[in-house]
């Protein structure tokens, strides 16, 4: 799930636990920042038939870039149980020249299903970039090849993680795959070197 910094998203949604919903008759819903913190905006939760629903806040909860957490807990008021469901990680971007969730999938055909995959792999590769390519001016715009080194690296950090250790296969039997994390086409597209040589 993944949201751009100011969205208000315009409909509720439904979380089907992997669990039998009959003893719980409330939902309790906190969403927390990328630091951890509190949202403190009232979210609301039901159960409808096998689905928890979760309406959210009419006012916008994503006031930075960064990975949230929403928080479900069910509980029943007359018996007191109280089970709280695994967290939804949710993704909220920001549009500052760095590649988002939805412009590293445009290009990315076999990218990780999951969004919070992809926000770390882009994550991961951005570090990578900035510690290798030239330091950038404050507040300069991110060029293109800095841009270009953050998606092809993400796809080689994922690549990577899905080598077979024992074969190096990717598990059909039928491609090798070998991981180059920031490999030397990615550093000559951050760093590009002149093809003029000397001649003495």
């Amino acid at each position: 799930m993944a949201f751009y910094i100011g969205d208000v998203p315009s409909v509720s949604f439904g979380i089907e636990p992997a669990r039998d919903l009959t003893p719980f008759n409330s939902v309790t819903v906190q969403l927390l920042d990328p630091e951890g913190a509190v949202v403190p905006l009232i979210f609301t939760g039901s159960i409808v038939d096998d689905e928890v629903v979760i309406v959210w806040p009419a006012t916008t909860p994503f006031a930075v870039a960064g990975v949230y957490s929403l928080r479900v807990t069910l509980t029943n008021t007359v018996t007191s149980v109280r089970e709280r469901l695994a967290p939804i990680r949710i993704i909220v971007q920001a549009e500052d020249g760095w590649h988002t969730v939805d412009s590293a999938r445009e290009d990315w055909e076999d990218a990780p299903d999951s969004d919070a995959a992809v926000y770390d792999l882009l994550e991961l590769a951005k570090d990578a970039v900035l510690e290798y390519a030239p330091a950038l001016a404050v507040d300069a715009p991110i060029p293109v090849n800095y841009r270009a080194g953050q998606r092809g690296h993400a796809e080689n950090i994922w690549n990577s993680t899905r080598v077979n250790p024992t074969t190096g296969g990717d598990g059909d039997g039928s491609f090798v795959m070998r991981p180059f994390p920031l490999d030397w086409q990615i550093k000559q597209i951050l760093r590009p070197k002149s093809g003029t040589g000397f001649v003495g």
